[in-house]
């Protein structure tokens, strides 16, 4: 007996990525396909349909490519205390690129598609000090469906060089993250798989299976589940359905037993027409978070005109 090891399902709901598309089904993770930048998935019963997490985070940018940023900068009282206000739009990222080297690599099928996936989000924008000691602050936290993205604003402030330096990434640097979360039940597990005609073998040895003890402690249930407890349920679940209904009888002593005959032409017969029988076994944990993070770097040198100085009335940082 051998384990086939599941990387995990995930029960996503896919609101509109693809119509009619029931909510919550049931999607497996494709490590051949998968990268460091870019999770892929495919539908369990729907296999057709493949799905996708960026691992990566970009500016929502207009047509031109610039970025959706806007940053304005202005002086507080009379002393060199200068406030930011920063407002941008994000969005997980995956390259053109990327996604037509994945679609090449997908199966070559005219009901093959490929969507992004449904996500749970919290933003936050990330400011180191001096020292290199980052400081997050929470902002929105919501859904990320597909073709939406994340309106951020947030503020903070420091001497004239300091807010400067910030925006030049030549001391404190800003920068924002997400952390994201699959709309999702995840499960994992493994798969057993076994020989029917090795079954077939044992239960002509064991010859009966008593109620009372349906359970790993039978030769039949531990010989199926091979020393992984949590497949108990699962073994059973599938005896069930091979054996039928239990029943009432005597053994060659004359002892009354309740339980299965094993010896049953028909159900050896239909064990050994198996050479290999595969059993999923599932259980619940918790679904993966992933983090997204894009620092603003030199925004002073490559958006210029994204930056206003409200107290002159020019852009860029002066």
């Amino acid at each position: 007996m051998r384990y086939a090891r599941f990387t995990g399902l995930i029960s996503v709901l896919v609101a509109n990525a693809i119509p009619g598309t029931a909510l919550g089904q049931s999607v497996r993770i494709v490590p051949d396909l998968t990268t460091n930048s870019i999770v892929v998935f495919q539908g369990v019963d729907e296999t057709a349909h493949f799905y996708y997490v960026p691992l990566e985070m970009d500016f929502v940018r207009a047509a031109d490519g610039k970025p959706r940023l806007g940053v304005q900068y202005f002086k507080e009282g009379d002393g060199d205390s200068w406030r930011v206000a920063v407002s941008t739009s994000i969005k997980p990222a995956a390259s053109d690129s990327e996604l037509a080297a994945l679609k090449a690599k997908l199966p070559k099928d005219n009901n093959v598609t490929l969507s992004p996936l449904v996500l749970d989000f919290a933003s936050s924008y990330v400011r180191f000090s001096e020292a290199k000691k980052p400081t997050i602050f929470s902002l929105e936290s919501g859904t990320l469906s597909a073709g939406s993205s994340i309106a951020m604003k947030f503020e903070f402030t420091g001497t004239h060089d300091a807010v400067l330096q910030a925006l030049a990434a030549s001391g404190p640097e800003v920068g924002v993250m997400a952390i994201i979360t699959p709309d999702a039940s995840l499960v994992q597990g493994e798969e057993l798989v076994f020989s029917g005609a090795a079954v077939a073998d044992l239960f002509e040895k064991e010859k009966f299976l008593l109620l009372n003890s349906f359970d790993e402690s039978n030769a039949v249930v531990a010989f199926i589940i091979n020393g992984n407890h949590s497949a108990e349920a699962a073994a059973r679940s599938w005896l069930k359905s091979k054996l039928g209904s239990p029943e009432i009888g005597k053994d060659d002593k004359g002892v009354w037993r309740y339980g299965w005959d094993l010896t049953r032409p028909e159900l050896l017969a239909d064990l050994r027409s198996s050479p290999k029988i595969s059993l999923p076994t599932f259980s619940n944990v918790e679904p993966p978070n992933k983090a997204l993070l894009l620092p603003f770097g030199n925004i002073c040198k490559d958006y210029p005109d994204n930056i206003v100085n409200l107290e002159t009335g020019t852009a860029g940082c002066n």
